[in-house]
């Protein structure tokens, strides 16, 4: 069968999505600007008033975000750039695998561009929510010979990670189809039309 339009846009995102240098080594855009006299009392992701927060707090967590923070952040800025890409991409006229790439390049400058407010209210988060030892502690682990270590080979461990979804991806979508049209009730083209995804996925990655 022949890979209808909307498979082969889906296979050119999610391709654009797991070739992509930066995303597949989980980096993303840490400049920020400039902090502000008050950063210490920047606001954590808590609804409510401003919860002021111990400057020296703030200091260590601003510290192991640094270290840390790429690799933490990475997983879920590829996730949601993947999954805004998809949905912009099926709303364009002109399907070509150039233009998926692009979109998909397009939400990545749309996620870099608040990657500094991203991080100053991680940071925040941070040391709201441990103590002042508690954030210490994992200074200092970071900063040890076994915390470097960590910090060098993680990215490794996570990308083998990624690598086993996508050599596992076969059977994810095997049984997407009837699982799928067993919640709702499913059209002939749209059996086709996931059955054609499905499929083109699969040969592109084969299981090892």
């Amino acid at each position: 069968m022949r890979p209808s339009a909307p498979a082969l846009l889906a296979a050119a995102v999610l391709g654009a999505f797991l070739t992509s240098p930066a995303l597949a080594q989980g980096v993303v855009s840490t400049a920020r600007p400039a902090p502000p006299e008050a950063a210490s009392l920047t606001a954590p992701i808590v609804d409510g008033p401003v919860v002021r927060i111990d400057p020296k707090r703030q200091a260590l967590a601003r510290q192991i975000y640094d270290l840390i923070g790429a690799q933490t952040m990475g997983t879920s800025v590829r996730s949601m750039t993947t999954a805004m890409s998809l949905q912009f991409a099926n709303m364009m006229d002109d399907r070509s695998e150039a233009r998926a790439k692009a979109i998909v390049a397009a939400v990545g400058d749309g996620m870099n561009s608040v990657m500094p407010q991203v991080i100053d209210t991680s940071v925040s988060a941070m040391a709201h929510t441990f103590t002042e030892a508690q954030l210490q502690d994992m200074l200092a682990f970071y900063q040890s010979p076994t915390g470097r270590v960590v910090l060098l080979k993680m990215p490794a461990v996570t990308q083998q990670s990624n690598a086993a979804i996508v050599t596992y991806l076969p059977q994810v979508l095997a049984g997407i189809e009837d699982s799928y049209c067993s919640r709702v009730k499913c059209s002939s083209r749209e059996r086709k039309g996931l059955e054609a995804v499905a499929a083109h996925l699969a040969a592109a990655h084969p299981a090892g």
